[in-house]
């Protein structure tokens, strides 16, 4: 069992700042145009219907790909029916066996929706579900914006892939996103609407989870209310009291009020969860500054394992995994 000392680096946020703001760093732009480039990279490929898989030579994908297409194939009518989509669109999906370059280094997979190309990692640090999930997240980034039109904030954007993919976990038995919004409200961790679809929230992956999560909560809490079709309304819209009869300011008073009546149904350990999600930022921070320094090593090992158990509910063997990445690390 860990310790229940909280880890936090002294420069955590300037390695976020580095990350984030790195003007010298490849672009998205030229990682896609390298991976493009015959023998750069993505150089094969198989036809799949609607989607098109392009693969490495010599990586997992390599000998998996029957199976990587059954689970898109299956992440993507999960997609669909829950969306209430019929999309009939190609789109090529990317499954790297490595990191992707700059933005999307500590990244499992991101989405060029307006290009409508996936990208995904497959590389054994993580259980299939959790891939399967990863997939249904990024289909549902592409499948909103070319059925819906664009989010009109990044809460709506990560809040409904998150809603859409966590289902996928719950029915193996991993952290319901019920507890895991009324853990985040009982410890005080749990940001209000108005400041998930304000500019000052961070989106940044695994650096940013509290707010994915807590999007999540906020889109549940729509759907359950108003549902599927009037919150697509609002995904592209965001013109709150014309669908819902309610303003922004009001839709936040009645989730939080919600969500504080669900504090006797919490079953987890509130404050582990709360205090666990902090350190996954931290750490994919720290990652995504000494990338090279950690990829493919065993704190790159830890990290996968911390972000796993926790998703799980394995508090415990969370936090194991949370103070092995800091001793490997060598900066507590």
């Amino acid at each position: 069992m860990g310790s229940n000392v909280r880890h936090r680096h002294p420069t955590t946020d300037a390695y976020a700042h580095a990350y984030r703001r790195d003007p010298t760093s490849p672009t998205l732009d030229s990682t896609i145009a390298a991976l493009r480039r015959p023998g750069g990279g993505l150089s094969l490929a198989a036809e799949a219907g609607r989607f098109t898989l392009h693969y490495q030579p010599g990586t997992l994908a390599d000998g998996d790909t029957d199976y990587l297409v059954t689970l898109t194939e299956r992440a993507l009518t999960h997609v669909n029916k829950t969306l209430g989509a019929s999309p009939t669109w190609h789109f090529d999906l990317y499954i790297a066996g490595t990191p992707f370059a700059y933005p999307g280094e500590t990244s499992r997979g991101y989405t060029l929706a307006y290009g409508r190309q996936v990208f995904h990692r497959y590389d054994a640090t993580g259980p299939l579900v959790e891939l399967e999930s990863g997939l249904a997240h990024e289909l549902t980034h592409l499948t909103a914006l070319n059925e819906f039109r664009p989010a009109s904030s990044a809460m709506f954007s990560e809040g409904l892939a998150v809603y859409v993919q966590w289902p996928i976990l719950e029915a193996a038995g991993w952290l319901q996103l019920d507890q895991v919004c009324a853990a985040m409200h009982s410890t005080g961790a749990l940001p209000t609407a108005l400041y998930l679809t304000s500019d000052a929230a961070g989106y940044n992956g695994y650096l940013d989870q509290d707010n994915y999560m807590a999007s999540g909560c906020f889109v549940t809490f729509l759907v359950s209310r108003w549902g599927m079709e009037k919150v697509t309304q609002l995904y592209h819209s965001a013109a709150w009291e014309a669908v819902t009869g309610l303003t922004l300011a009001e839709l936040d008073r009645l989730w939080i009020e919600e969500t504080a009546a669900q504090a006797s149904e919490i079953v987890v350990e509130a404050k582990a969860l709360v205090d666990l999600l902090e350190e996954i930022g931290n750490a994919y921070a720290y990652q995504a500054a000494h990338l090279k320094e950690i990829e493919g090593q065993p704190a790159s090992w830890a990290l996968d394992g911390l972000r796993v158990t926790w998703r799980m509910g394995r508090f415990d063997k969370a936090r194991a995994y949370t103070d092995e990445f800091y001793a490997l690390t060598a900066n507590p």
